[in-house]
């Protein structure tokens, strides 16, 4: 018992040295993976293989990294083919990845195509810019998107959109006012992206504007800030789903 006590002790003393010396807070939750196992190997010439083990649970809290730990330009924008528009579905079913239906308004199912980019036109579009359908759905789900755009998420369809759905990306940076053509839409699906803030700005429309947002999932991101009053101009919302933010911090302004 003496000699757990005496671990643990040690355990601590050393998290707080490291944290003294890196200037973060003093909690054992914010480390990141490379720190975690400085402990492990520290722990394992003091006291053994066991004994490191028995003090530091292999935790999914503490091996993800936390946002004090990224790198500080994560949040701003990056040159690269997030603009780049794609063609996507085809009439004639040519080989273009994704898949359309008409069915129950016009869909489009991008689900695990391995998309950069959300700036995605269906080839029922006419080439000059015209459009035949009339977008209501779209799934790009399981992609590898990092950045959103005003004007850039399915350009010429945003006004007639319900349901975007773009969990399970790796998005971690959206230019204010990227959703404001969006008047139609009443689901956004944001679960596990890499999200660290949310701006008062995102829903920034023109005078007038009346959201028809309903429900706005944000669970599993890495977000610890929501400006004050982020969501004020969402009037008609009835769901925010913030689960699985670990270091989240709310106020009394921010719904």
């Amino acid at each position: 018992m003496i000699s757990r006590k005496l671990d643990t002790f040690v355990l601590f003393l050393l998290v707080g040295v490291t944290a003294a010396l890196s200037g973060r807070p003093t909690s054992w939750r914010t480390y990141n993976a490379d720190q975690y196992a400085l402990f492990h190997r520290t722990l394992r010439e003091r006291f053994g293989d066991r004994s490191a083990h028995r003090l530091i649970p292999l935790s999914h809290d503490i091996l993800r990294p936390r946002p004090e730990n990224h790198d500080e330009n994560r949040n701003r924008p990056r040159e690269g083919s997030d603009k780049d528009i794609f063609d996507v579905c085809s009439e004639n079913a040519s080989g273009l990845p994704c898949s359309c239906s008409p069915n129950e308004g016009f869909s489009i199912d991008c689900k695990g195509e391995n998309l950069k980019t959300a700036n995605i036109r269906p080839m029922y579009d006419s080439q000059n810019g015209g459009k035949k359908v009339k977008v209501e759905r779209v799934n790009l789900e399981g992609n590898t998107i990092t950045e959103l755009y005003k004007g850039h998420i399915v350009p010429g369809h945003e006004d007639t959109l319900t349901e975007l759905n773009l969990e399970n990306n790796r998005i971690d940076y959206i230019e204010d006012g990227a959703f404001s053509k969006m008047i139609s839409l009443v689901t956004l699906d944001l679960t596990g992206n890499r999200l660290t803030s949310i701006s008062h700005k995102l829903w920034a429309g023109g005078e007038g504007l009346e959201w028809k947002l309903k429900n706005l999932y944000l669970d599993d991101n890495g977000l610890t800030t929501i400006e004050d009053y982020a969501f004020k101009d969402l009037s008609m919302i009835e769901k925010i789903v913030l689960d699985n933010n670990i270091g989240l911090n709310l106020t009394n302004n921010t719904f």
